[in-house]
């Protein structure tokens, strides 16, 4: 069996490097779609209007987990301010991952109970293909939905899946 990789490892990675790593397996992660892009842009678009500027940000946003599992999600929103030299310091309040059909597994499984186990609030999992929101916090979560979904970690947001891709296939 090989050595896992660890923090340590992926911390000597260039910066660019598009990876994530998930249960100490360096993954390479694909450029995305411009569809999928599309929905990132579209959420931001909406998210920034309810935090303070410079609290949500656009992935690839490092969010370390432990010393195996380091995760790159395609929005972020932070409690407070990140530092401006820092990359993986601060746990997001909320993070989005737009589903795609080569991360839809991971995306779900692996990775939205890790976050929520590392602190994360909220996890949205955003699905193109399926023109559906999913919402999973702590100790509740929203069923894969085409309608409203209201955040109880940011005040005020909301989302709708149809008004979210319209048009737009990821």
């Amino acid at each position: 069996m090989a050595t896992p990789f660890t923090v340590r490892d992926y911390e000597l990675l260039p910066e660019g490097f598009r990876a994530q790593l998930v249960k100490g397996m360096l993954v390479k992660d694909e450029t995305p779609t411009y569809g999928h892009q599309g929905v990132v842009v579209s959420i931001f678009d909406r998210v920034r209007h309810f935090v303070p500027p410079g609290r949500v940000l656009l992935g690839p946003v490092g969010v370390t987990i432990d010393e195996l599992n380091v995760y790159a999600p395609d929005l972020a929103v932070f409690r407070e301010d990140p530092p401006p030299d820092g990359r993986r310091e601060l746990v997001p309040l909320v993070v989005f991952e737009v589903l795609s059909p080569s991360t839809s597994r991971r995306d779900r499984a692996t990775k939205a109970p890790s976050y929520l186990a590392a602190g994360v609030e909220e996890v949205w999992l955003v699905d193109p293909s399926m023109r559906q929101i999913e919402v999973r916090a702590a100790t509740w979560a929203v069923e894969p939905t085409r309608g409203r979904v209201m955040s109880r970690a940011i005040e005020g947001f909301s989302l709708e899946a149809a008004e979210l891709m319209r048009g737009r296939v990821g």
